[in-house]
């Protein structure tokens, strides 16, 4: 067996064993020095909820999110981030402790980022009759977009309320204040050319 797959093999029997994001990051560094899927491997850490890991990955667009659990006894609802950082003037290349994730709050996100993202299979349809005025379908979408936005960068959010919109007869005009960090107040405007504030 070459020394390359003794390394690989070890590292993936760490996997196994590690029992901390600390421990799981000093492997994934490891790995990705070999040229192996870390984020592969690691998502069989057990460790790493690996459901709630493809969910932050939808919603925070990072296919390298892992997430581990059982970083609070007394919450089981929190997780640790774990992410691959690429070389920049800002950090290393290399694997990351980031944030405390709320697995419920992360669940529900996902929810509203789906609704916001295929609006023709969700309850954000103009179209259905549920809605009483254009007025309070805006509401409804900027209720929906304002969860996807704790995890999301902002103008990622506007481009997933635009494609909502559009697909309702509307668009935004008028992006206001809305910043890449910032979900801002904005114009929407109907087909007829009816202008609508949305948001805050």
């Amino acid at each position: 067996m070459s020394n390359h797959l003794n390394r690989m093999c070890d590292a993936m029997k760490k996997i196994q064993s590690v029992k901390t994001s600390e421990d799981l990051i000093k492997v994934l560094n490891s790995l990705s020095s070999m040229g192996a899927d870390a984020v592969a491997l690691g998502a069989a850490a057990p460790i790493v909820d690996h459901k709630t890991s493809v969910l932050a990955r939808v919603v925070m667009q990072d296919p390298t999110i892992l997430l581990v659990k059982g970083v609070d006894p007394e919450r089981d609802y929190l997780a640790q981030e774990v992410y691959f950082e690429q070389s920049s003037e800002f950090a290393n290349e290399g694997w990351y402790s980031g944030k405390t994730i709320d697995l419920d709050g992360l669940a529900d996100a996902y929810v509203m980022y789906t609704c916001l993202a295929d609006p023709g299979n969700s309850v954000l349809n103009f179209s259905s009759g549920k809605y009483s005025s254009v007025d309070n379908f805006l509401k409804e979408v900027y209720s929906y977009a304002l969860p996807v936005a704790e995890y999301m960068a902002a103008d990622e959010v506007c481009a997933l309320i635009q494609n909502c919109l559009l697909f309702n007869g509307t668009t935004i005009s008028d992006f206001g204040d809305t910043t890449s960090s910032h979900l801002g107040e904005m114009v929407v405007t109907d087909s007829d050319g009816v202008s609508y504030h949305f948001g805050e």
